[in-house]
């Protein structure tokens, strides 16, 4: 993960580089003269990847526009597991796990391996955050999140240490 991070850095250090060079080119290509390749070199590096950076930022100003975060009405339902990673379900076991989540705050869910010993309680939902989070007696499991998509959503059950990336997700089937 940690060699993503420096890649990420790298290029965003590239990318000013970039811009900058492609800027004194350009202001260089002009005091020199009107019909110059220097001038024509320098605005290509600085423009293009201005226009990529906001490219992105318009592409992500649209994708949060057209996923909204689901309210409490619109996570109650019947789930069904969709997807395991790194832990031990078998997929054609996933079938036999449900989730329900009733309108009154209130939750049943089958035995899921990894899922501590919790079959029924309470569950609270922070549709600001899209946290989610079980309580059955006096055992909480808040390891829950919202991955919100366009036009859909699913649960997701992140087991111990969210780097390990063990995970269980729901998608909505009633």
């Amino acid at each position: 993960m940690w060699i993503l991070s420096i890649l990420f850095l790298l290029v965003i250090y590239m990318t000013i580089i970039t811009i900058a060079i492609g800027f004194l080119l350009f202001i260089i290509g002009k005091i020199k003269g009107k019909q110059n390749k220097l001038s024509k070199i320098g605005f290509f590096m600085f423009s293009i990847p201005i226009g990529l950076i906001i490219t992105i930022l318009i592409i992500g100003f649209i994708y949060d526009f057209l996923t909204t975060n689901p309210t409490k009405t619109d996570i109650v339902g019947v789930y069904k597991i969709i997807e395991v990673n790194n832990l031990e379900i078998k997929e054609e076991n996933y079938e036999n796990y449900e989730l329900k989540l009733k309108k009154n705050g209130e939750f049943e869910i089958d035995k899921i391996p990894y899922l501590q010993n919790c079959s029924s309680g309470k569950y609270s939902f922070d549709p600001e955050n899209l946290f989610f989070g079980l309580q059955c007696d006096s055992i909480y499991i808040t390891n829950f999140e919202i991955e919100k998509n366009i036009g859909t959503f699913k649960i997701k059950y992140i087991h111990s240490d969210p780097d390990n990336a063990q995970n269980i997700y729901f998608e909505k089937i009633q």
